[in-house]
């Protein structure tokens, strides 16, 4: 079995199929990796930070407590990082700690799919606030 930093290292590799195969190992370790993985959120490498904003999702309640690390990300320079982080804060179902907020602001991005995906997120976590956004 490869190490938490082998994946990483794959989630740079040329061959999207080793890319992909790192994600999908990852996210089958499930939530005992969710601590090792947070430090990577704020990596200088944009598959990277895909990768594992997509994989915190993708375990949804395990990654409950990592929604302070996400919401920064709401502001990456990547859209499509900007359109996982708000797809994955609808998915970790944590206590709100800024994500409401945050989400708010990202329906304001200069990306129309970013402000699709805060969009969804916000009906799915906070319904009461769907004719407000919609």
């Amino acid at each position: 079995m490869k190490t938490i930093a082998q994946y990483i290292k794959d989630f740079d590799d040329d061959n999207l199929n080793v890319r992909w195969n790192a994600f999908r190992q990852l996210c089958e370790i499930g939530s005992s990796v969710v601590p090792e993985l947070i430090p990577y959120l704020g990596d200088s490498r944009h598959r990277v930070r895909f990768f594992i904003v997509i994989a915190l999702g993708r375990m949804g309640p395990a990654a409950l407590y990592t929604g302070p690390a996400l919401i920064p990300l709401l502001s990456d320079s990547c859209a499509y990082i900007r359109c996982g982080t708000a797809w994955t804060l609808s998915e970790i179902e944590y206590a709100d700690d800024g994500r409401v907020p945050a989400l708010v602001k990202a329906l304001n991005d200069v990306d129309a799919s970013v402000r699709r995906y805060a969009s969804q997120a916000l009906k799915k976590i906070a319904p009461n606030l769907v004719g407000l956004i919609t």
